[in-house]
């Protein structure tokens, strides 16, 4: 494999990892506020 392969596989997995982080707190934030919302009195 030449590095031209290595950078083209470094460079997936940086962006793989990133947008799990970003959706991993994204989501982390949604459920934050839902039990919030659910803990509300009618």
């Amino acid at each position: 494999m030449t590095a031209l392969d290595y950078v083209a596989i470094a460079a997936y997995f940086v962006v793989v990892v990133g947008l799990g982080f970003y959706y991993a707190r994204r989501a982390a934030r949604g459920l934050d506020a839902y039990f919030l919302l659910s803990s509300r009195p009618a």
